[in-house]
């Protein structure tokens, strides 16, 4: 079941990634509304409180809160502002707002370009939106992006499997399809492995922290085929 694409006889599929709460528009963590409440200016507390508002469904509240913290002085760390932007493109996405959700995307790319999870979270709204050279263009900046870090910032799906399949989706509807061979051969490659190493892509250049039976911290050189533009 779920979107799925043939490349070359390998099967991508792609459900909708969205998130699904459990209990929607229910929950979230009192004590933690009690601390914004107490101190309404303590910035890390409002992007967390916003973020639990988006986990627990409470969308237009998390839009609210998280708009709140960007708006706040001392809000400076520009990935954690991003991550705030990533969270009100995910409510607008769960909402059917695909544009607002494009537009906060793009901002958190624009607000935090180094990082990997932005890219990612476009990525997710150009799969929503069907828009496959933005999906294509996305997922390539995602594999290309960043250092996986070690902070609540950090998004592990976005240095999983998934992004190669994205990668693999936009290239093949957009006519690159030995890239999208080499992007699904490289995602089954990720997924067939269970210890953490550091992969090397020299064509394009990406570097990925993938599952693989090697000592951690091995680097590991692989060519994915390209085309002529």
């Amino acid at each position: 079941g779920g979107e799925h694409v043939e490349v070359e006889g390998a099967r991508v599929d792609l459900a909708d990634r969205r998130e699904h709460p459990v209990e929607a528009e229910v929950g979230g963590d009192p004590l933690l509304e009690l601390a914004v409440k107490e101190e309404p200016h303590d910035d890390r507390s409002a992007h967390y409180l916003g973020r639990e508002y988006m986990y627990y469904g409470r969308y237009e509240e998390a839009v609210k809160e998280l708009t709140r913290h960007l708006a706040l002085p001392t809000a400076t760390w520009s990935s954690e502002r991003a991550a705030s932007m990533r969270f009100i493109s995910r409510s607008y996405l769960h909402r059917d707002d695909y544009k607002a959700a494009k537009v906060w995307a793009l901002k958190a790319c624009a607000e935090a370009p180094d990082d990997r999870e932005p890219w990612y979270e476009l990525t997710k709204v150009a799969y929503m939106l069907k828009d496959f050279g933005m999906l294509f263009f996305a997922a390539e900046k995602t594999l290309s992006t960043g250092e996986q870090g070690r902070t609540y910032i950090s998004d592990p799906e976005s240095w999983g499997y998934l992004p190669y399949d994205y990668a693999a989706l936009g290239a093949y509807n957009i006519g690159f399809k030995e890239k999208a061979l080499g992007f699904k051969n490289f995602s089954d490659f990720v997924q067939s492995r269970n210890d953490l190493v550091e992969v090397q892509l020299t064509d394009p250049p990406v570097t990925a922290w993938v599952p693989m039976d090697a000592a951690v911290g091995t680097v590991v050189q692989v060519r994915l085929q390209s085309v002529d533009v």
